[in-house]
């Protein structure tokens, strides 16, 4: 059975590595994404959550520090970009486990028109 999963969880999800130069020494990497959107019980659409502050002013979407008490909530070990621009639909046997919760949610919504 699927584990459920609910707006504002911060999960971990095995993302499939394209980068040729590394792809046979890390087949798949441990990445953090945001559910903004239950599709179904076992699918669901997800906000990537990435540390390179160059989507800043690029993409639409809320930098968040690790120290400050939103980054503490979502477990960040580093400052991280919620990245809106880059929604993706994923299914639940991708998903690792829940690590945190995200609670300017309400505020990310309301920037998709989910609200």
């Amino acid at each position: 059975m699927a584990p459920q999963y609910n707006l504002g969880d911060v999960v971990f999800f095995y993302f499939p590595n394209d980068n040729p130069k590394t792809k046979d020494a890390e087949p798949n990497t441990l990445r953090r994404v945001l559910i903004v959107e239950v599709l179904s019980h076992e699918e669901y659409s997800v906000a990537c959550i990435t540390k390179h502050k160059y989507h800043v002013g690029i993409n639409r979407g809320y930098w968040v520090e690790a120290n400050s008490d939103t980054g503490k909530k979502m477990r960040l070990d580093v400052d991280s970009f919620i990245n809106l621009d880059d929604i993706k639909p994923l299914k639940w046997y991708y998903m690792r486990n829940k690590i945190g919760y995200c609670d300017i949610i309400d505020q990310i919504l309301e920037d998709l028109g989910l609200s």
